[in-house]
Formats: structure tokens, C-alpha cells, sequence
């Protein structure tokens, strides 16, 4: 489904499990009420890419790149986040 507003591709509500993001490239993407278990983003860029009322529960985001990205009310439990950016 894509933002009316910012013409954005958005994901509500859904639960990623065991999913591979790592050296890839996100944004511009929305992520709403989403559930992430087990991922790995690291190396992931997601600049650009919107957070809101996430849950990150043993994912990998070492070395991430977040220019521009927002985690607004997210919650990371048992992650790694050494040399996020």
C-alpha cells in the first residue's frame, strides 16, 4: 500500500520473521505497527525510511545507516546496534 500523502510505500500492522535486509537499500518506506523478529539489517541503509510504533525483538542492525530515518516509538529488544549511523 503506498502513503496518499508522500507517495511512500507502506507496510501496517505486518510481522517480518528471519528476514534478510542486510546491505540493501530501504527507503523510502513506512513501516507502521510492524513487528520485526530475528532480522538482520546489518549494513542495511535505511535512510530515509520511517519507523512508527515498531517492535524489533533479536534483530541485527550493526552498521546500519539512518540518515533521515525515523524510529518514532519503537522498541528494540535483544537487538544488535554497534556502529549505527
Amino acid at each position: 500500500m503506498k502513503n496518499e500523502e508522500t507517495g511512500r510505500e507502506r507496510f501496517e500492522d505486518r510481522i517480518f520473521e528471519l528476514s534478510n535486509f542486510s546491505k540493501q537499500a530501504l527507503g523510502p518506506v513506512e513501516y507502521e505497527n510492524c513487528t520485526f523478529v530475528h532480522c538482520d539489517f546489518s549494513g542495511a541503509d535505511l535512510s530515509n525510511t520511517k519507523f512508527q510504533e515498531c517492535v524489533f525483538t533479536s534483530c541485527n542492525l550493526s552498521n546500519a545507516k539512518t540518515v533521515k530515518t525515523v524510529f518514532r516509538d519503537a522498541k528494540f529488544k535483544e537487538c544488535k546496534l554497534l556502529g549505527v549511523h
